[in-house]
């Protein structure tokens, strides 16, 4: 019986793992494209429903490929890694990140209409800003 529930227990933890990456991007921790495009569809269409306001915002980084051509990959991903750092400071925990690709983001805001968005943006960029 013992055995049972050691396999068991494996097999799920091997099932959140795969689930895990499925769904997260590897360096940054938050949504891949995949799940980020999902949970947009999924947002719109409750936003439709019941007629509240939802905001999406789309990021890159501004020079990216400069950076990763003069100081190399690892330097590119820690620049990666420090930007959706700053991102998650300055948004809610309802608010909802994912990488897209590269250097490519999308920041779902449920319940925010375009003017409280160009606030978050600015807040953000503000955040970004204060990075050395």
């Amino acid at each position: 019986m013992e055995e049972l529930e050691v396999a068991l227990t494996k097999q799920k933890e091997l099932s959140q793992e795969l689930e895990k990456m499925a769904t997260i991007d590897a360096l940054t921790n938050i949504y891949n494209r995949r799940q980020i495009m999902k949970i947009a569809e999924q947002e719109f269409a409750k936003s439709i429903r019941y007629q509240h306001p939802f905001s999406i915002l789309m990021m890159d980084i501004d020079k990216f490929k400069i950076i990763n051509d003069t100081y190399g990959h690892q330097m590119g991903d820690r620049v990666i890694i420090e930007i959706v750092k700053a991102v998650l400071k300055n948004i809610r925990k309802v608010d909802i990140l994912g990488r897209l690709g590269g250097d490519e983001f999308m920041l779902i805001l449920p319940e925010t209409n375009q003017a409280q968005a160009v606030g978050v943006a600015k807040r953000i960029c503000s955040g970004i800003r204060e990075l050395t």
